[in-house]
């Protein structure tokens, strides 16, 4: 059973706690909690690591001769599986692996980072489009492509790319949303070119735009389907029934 909870920022930490101590398997974390659910792990997964957040989270009891004080203390590990979700959704979409596939990713939060870390992993080609590049920091042991937001500098980015990832917030903020698809020329993208949008609940002004621009266009949906596939395998060591996760999610 998987119960939603609001929780502020400052009773995160207070909050996890309290569902260890409950006995739950552990949690799936959203914005604005993701950098803060690293943050009180216990351990934390290399990919988790090299993104930067986390959105999944798991308790798992003391190993045996731990101390009392130990023992008393929730082990709590962190994963990412918004990088492998998005990778899987998007293999089931190209039905091939994303080797080669040029990629440009819009923003430079948790989305994004994770993004760009799991498709790079799958020798997809990506540069970051980001307003302030000098928050694209993650994962610091390799170099990642940015590109300014600036329409020149996108406009060649997009001349050779094949695939758009908005991973900025802005289809959660209505005011927002016209002024970045405004800044952005899809005109300059192939005629071939997929966009897609890590949001699910509707389509975005972005979406709405590629589609008249007569792209072929994705939303968020599958890749939720499959990072909770990944969150599921790893809380409880099952395969789940992702089908039946689709069609729950389409009846939302």
């Amino acid at each position: 059973i998987m119960v939603p909870c609001r929780v502020a920022p400052d009773a995160f930490a207070v909050a996890v706690a309290g569902l260890a101590a409950l006995g739950c398997r552990g949690a799936s974390v959203t914005t604005p909690h993701k950098a803060a659910a690293l943050a009180v792990a216990t351990s934390v997964s290399a990919r988790a690591a090299r993104i930067g957040a986390a959105n999944c989270l798991r308790f798992v009891d003391p190993a045996p001769g731990a101390s009392a004080a130990d023992r008393n203390a929730p082990v709590i590990l962190a994963d990412n599986t918004d990088a492998p979700g998005l990778v899987a959704a998007l293999g089931l979409h190209w039905q091939r692996p994303m080797r080669g596939v040029r990629v440009a990713i819009l923003g430079a939060g948790g989305a994004a980072a994770a993004a760009e870390v799991g498709l790079s992993d799958a020798g997809a080609e990506v540069t970051v489009v980001a307003r302030t590049p000098s928050k694209v920091r993650w994962d610091a042991d390799r170099s990642v492509r940015v590109c300014a937001w600036q329409p020149s500098a996108i406009e060649s980015l997009f001349a050779d790319t094949e695939l758009v990832i908005d991973a900025t917030s802005s289809a959660l903020l209505a005011a927002d949303e016209q002024a970045m698809v405004d800044r952005l020329p899809l005109r300059a993208l192939p005629s071939t070119a997929v966009v897609m949008s890590m949001t699910y609940h509707r389509a975005s002004r972005l979406m709405i735009a590629a589609r008249e621009r007569g792209l072929v266009t994705l939303d968020g949906g599958e890749m939720l389907v499959q990072q909770a596939v990944c969150a599921l395998r790893w809380w409880l060591g099952l395969e789940p029934d992702a089908a039946a996760m689709r069609a729950a999610l389409a009846a939302s």
